[in-house]
């Protein structure tokens, strides 16, 4: 079963908002004006006022009712969308969550190789104290890569950016599990590096894709971050 590196999650549910209290207010009024209305259809043309009739149908029974149905319109409106809500957050963060573990189980760091344009660009983004870190073979500036013309540079910078990788790269790429992509303005430099792969002896040809600079890949970030685990 093959792994599916961007998956399509489904997206999260806003929070349901409970009815404001005037709704529950305006329900009882709404209660209490029927009520009342039917109760005073229903009284003697002539004689005392039966207050104890009035009061029972016309503000006691009314009360219960309009309990009754705000508890019913509390569940429909407020209480079962909730739940439906957390329900589905709460497995959208789950699928999410399991989907990163498998990722991160599956996934290593082979080796890397990292420019700056200034020596000491990292140990002030890192904000780092006392000598900076010593790589042997792994430290060069980019005014040092040059070749016979300004045509051929690129060659020479793929070639000192892989080199480094070369071991690690021949031992991944014999089981063909894993593509190249290049994120630059010129779609040539994906057949640069099939060239660059081919100077340096590396076994196979990679799978080499090219993305515009404007184009966002739109999930590598969310293989690390963190999923905010929804609330109940």
């Amino acid at each position: 079963m093959s792994f599916q590196w961007n998956p399509c999650f489904p997206p999260e549910w806003d929070a349901v908002e409970s009815p404001p209290w005037w709704f529950f207010l305006a329900l009882y009024l709404i209660v209490e004006v029927l009520a009342l209305a039917l109760v005073v259809l229903g009284l003697p043309k002539a004689g005392a006022i039966p207050w104890d009739r009035l009061i029972h149908d016309a503000v006691i029974v009314p009360f219960f009712c309009w309990i009754a149905i705000s508890c019913v319109m509390w569940f429909a409106l407020y209480d079962i969308p909730a739940r439906r809500t957390a329900d589905h957050n709460a497995a959208r963060w789950h699928e999410i969550t399991g989907w990163q573990r498998q990722l991160r189980a599956g996934m290593a760091v082979l080796d890397s190789v990292i420019l700056t344009p200034e020596l000491d660009l990292a140990e002030r983004m890192l904000k780092l104290e006392g000598s900076p870190p010593d790589n042997p073979g792994k430290v060069t500036a980019l005014a040092d890569i040059v070749g016979p013309d300004d045509a051929s540079r690129l060659p020479v910078l793929l070639d000192t950016l892989l080199s480094p990788l070369a071991g690690r790269l021949a031992q991944t790429a014999k089981g063909g599990s894993f593509e190249i992509v290049t994120q630059c303005a010129d779609e040539g430099v994906s057949g640069e590096v099939v060239a660059a792969w081919q100077r340096l002896e590396l076994p196979g040809k990679p799978v080499v894709r090219w993305l515009d600079r404007a184009v966002d890949p739109g999930f590598a970030e969310d293989w690390f971050g963190d999923v905010r685990r929804p609330a109940w």
